[in-house]
Formats: C-alpha cells, sequence, structure tokens
C-alpha cells in the first residue's frame, strides 16, 4: 500500500528536523574558542644564581608555578629541583637532613619527607623502597645558564621528570 501525501511530508519533516539537530550539534562541537590557547594564563620563569646555594641545604622557592625545593648536596654536585609536594596528597615536604635517626634508611645521607603521609625521598627525589607511594618527585622544566644561574619555567632542557 502506497503511503499518502500526508505521511510522506510527515517524514521529509522528520528527517530534515534530524538533519539541522545533526548540524547544530556539530557546529557546536567544532564552534570552541579560537583564542582558547592565547588566553591560558603565561608562567614568567624564575632565575636563581645557585652559587648562593648552601651545600647540603633545601631551599624553599615561591614559583608562579607552584611552590619549589631546591638542593645541592654538595659545591661539586649536580642541584636536585622538585616541586614542593610528595605523594598523592600534594603536601609539602620538609628537608631531613643527613643523620636524622628517624630515618628509614641508615645510615640517612639526606633527603625529604611528604608532611602529610611521612612519604620518605632521596635526596635525588626517588622514593625509598617500602613506602606508601611509588610516585618519585616531579621536576618543572629548567635550564642551566652561564652554569650558576637556574632558569625554572619557559623551555627547560631538562627532558622527563622523574618517574
Amino acid at each position: 500500500m502506497p503511503d499518502s501525501p500526508r505521511r510522506l511530508i510527515l517524514r521529509l519533516t522528520l528527517k530534515l528536523l534530524s538533519l539541522i539537530a545533526l548540524l547544530f550539534a556539530v557546529y557546536i562541537l567544532f564552534s570552541g574558542d579560537d583564542n582558547e590557547v592565547a588566553s591560558l594564563p603565561i608562567i614568567a620563569p624564575l632565575l636563581v644564581e645557585l652559587n648562593t646555594l648552601q651545600p647540603a641545604q633545601a631551599q624553599r622557592l615561591e614559583w608562579t608555578g607552584g611552590p619549589l625545593q631546591l638542593l645541592r648536596m654538595a659545591d661539586t654536585e649536580p642541584f636536585y629541583l622538585f616541586y614542593d609536594r610528595g605523594g598523592s596528597l600534594n603536601c609539602p615536604l620538609s628537608w631531613q637532613p643527613a643523620g636524622v635517626s628517624q630515618a628509614p634508611q641508615q645510615p640517612w645521607p639526606g633527603g625529604f619527607r611528604d608532611q602529610c603521609s611521612s612519604v620518605w625521598y632521596q635526596y635525588d627525589g626517588q622514593v625509598l623502597p617500602g613506602q606508601a607511594t611509588r610516585q618519585n618527585l616531579q621536576s618543572p622544566p629548567y635550564r642551566l645558564l652561564n652554569g650558576y644561574l637556574l632558569e625554572i619555567g619557559g623551555n627547560g632542557d631538562n627532558a622527563v621528570p622523574a618517574n
């Protein structure tokens, strides 16, 4: 039995409305703000002179990208730079100098402890075995300029943060 003219008009109307709805959904999906990337805040780099850093003393730095811990164990050794947050709770770190008797590893060469969960990290940012987390401390992008000036942020030379 052939469709009546009224039924054909209803079917055509339904298909047309479906097409309009589909086109509207595609428009909404792809019509984001083109300046989205340009509107992201720019985090200014932080410059730190390494020659003022005392050996075996961690220095807390305030940076727009987040608080940091900077450490150099000796004048002749490389420096270590980490975000000042540890474990899964993102709590601040506290520097634990060499010889601390409460440290789970003895002799203790120095390192960091998460202030909330008491997770211990070696001075190079590696989590100690047997801790409640396996996540090492993370480093921001940085690069060394002229051998003594540390530029934090921007286009760092360090490849991938420790994992």
